[in-house]
């Protein structure tokens, strides 16, 4: 069973993604799970999702400054609040963040 995520995990990363129509460098299994965790409380009732760090930054450079500058209180905490984005938007962001954007 294992063998069989691994082999998913790198033809999905083989894949040709584009972000913005500039080709996407794909990231290693390895750098995502050894990366620490980062909590986002989304929408008014604060949903609560915890995602890989590396991921979130290597699929987008806004949340990357969010997760990774440390001159950001949400990087030194590991938290950030999204009262603004519903919760079903983030849901198929962190969807596509496990799948497609491996």
């Amino acid at each position: 069973m294992l063998a069989a995520c691994c082999s998913a995990l790198q033809r999905i990363n083989a894949a040709r993604i584009y972000r913005h129509g500039i080709k996407m460098e794909p990231i290693r299994w390895e750098d995502i799970a050894s990366s620490d965790m980062f909590r986002f409380s989304v929408g008014p009732e604060r949903r609560e999702f915890t995602m890989h760090r590396a991921l979130v930054a290597h699929l987008s450079p806004v949340l990357a400054a969010l997760v990774n500058n440390t001159n950001f209180k949400e990087a030194r905490g590991a938290h950030a609040v999204l009262e603004e984005v519903d919760e079903q938007t983030f849901t198929l962001f962190a969807q596509y963040a496990y799948t497609v954007g491996l």
